[in-house]
This record gives C-alpha cells, sequence and structure tokens, in this order.
C-alpha cells in the first residue's frame, strides 16, 4: 500500500518526510505487469487513432 505508506510519512514528516520516500516507494510500481502493460498500452493509443484505452 503504497498511498498509505507515503501518507504516513508526510503525517509524520510533513512534506520533506513524503519527498524523502516517493522515490523509493514507487519506482517499484513500474517493475509491476499491470503497469507494463498499461504503458504499452498507452504508448499505442495515439498510433491506434483511439482516444483510450
Amino acid at each position: 500500500m503504497v498511498h498509505k505508506a507515503l501518507l504516513h510519512a508526510w503525517a509524520t514528516g510533513g512534506i520533506p518526510a513524503a519527498d524523502h520516500y516517493l522515490f523509493d516507494l514507487a519506482v517499484p510500481l513500474f517493475e509491476t505487469e499491470e503497469v507494463k502493460n498499461g504503458l504499452v498500452s498507452a504508448a499505442r493509443t495515439p498510433k491506434g487513432g483511439r482516444s483510450g484505452p
């Protein structure tokens, strides 16, 4: 639950704490198959002439 961890960091340490953890929390999301497939789909959308996924 990345959003909960980020909100906890913000609630206990403010924006500087949230900024500190953002990269470490967000990068693993881009390694999931769901995000990889979504990025491929988004990249193809303009080529296919569709307005969305």
